[in-house]
């Protein structure tokens, strides 16, 4: 860095005109911009994980006070509703022709609103997309499972600290797993695309 000091002190004398001013500014600014890049990346980085922390402490803190009951059996209901979600939408219906009663729509509602209250941006963002293309009914059974199953485990990571990844919840549930793999991660790639969730929850900034 000195030798390159020198060498732009060096040349300003020799040969100075605005043309030089204007190049060495642009040297500068890119050499500061070099230089500071890193120490930028470290401090969204420690941010990033501060928010985590508190978020975190915060859960401990309710899960403590709660005696973690809320929180197993909100993560049991949306476990139950991977493991069987035709039957949890029966359920949900509450009445023969299948549309929801006052009483359902309260208990969704409550599901909704912890997840809200309590869980990380990145559940909220994948429980927002799931209802979004639940109201437009443009999810098809695929579809439905893998949001599903990226809400399950981003609510464990949330809740208990523990990773799981998405595609492991269902190849857990289906034996036919490897005969739709594609399809399932041709849908995880669009989940990434419309949230910036990858398969492994991970993101650099949600959309």
């Amino acid at each position: 860095m000195d030798g390159t000091v020198s060498a732009l002190i060096y040349w300003i004398t020799h040969s100075f005109n605005w043309t030089s001013l204007l190049l060495v500014l642009i040297i500068v600014v890119l050499l500061v911009w070099i230089y500071r890049t890193p120490h930028f990346y470290q401090e969204r980085t420690h941010d990033q994980r501060l928010s985590e922390s508190a978020q975190r402490l915060q859960i401990d803190q309710y899960y403590r006070e709660s005696n973690g009951n809320e929180i197993k059996d909100n993560l049991a209901w949306w476990t139950e509703f991977l493991a069987d979600p035709t039957k949890k939408a029966e359920e949900l219906g509450g009445n023969e022709s299948g549309e929801m009663d006052q009483e359902h729509i309260d208990l969704l509602n409550d599901r909704m609103k912890f997840i809200m209250q309590f869980g990380s941006a990145r559940t909220v963002k994948l429980l927002a997309l799931y209802m979004e293309k639940t109201y437009t009914k443009s999810l098809d059974n695929d579809g439905v499972l893998i949001c599903l199953a990226y809400i399950v485990a981003s609510l464990k990571s949330d809740y208990t600290g523990q990773n799981a990844l998405p595609l492991d919840l269902l190849r857990i549930k289906f034996n036919d797993f490897e005969a739709n793999e594609r399809k399932y991660r041709r849908i995880c790639r669009k989940i990434k695309r419309v949230t910036g969730i990858d398969q492994r929850l991970t993101y650099h900034q949600l959309k």
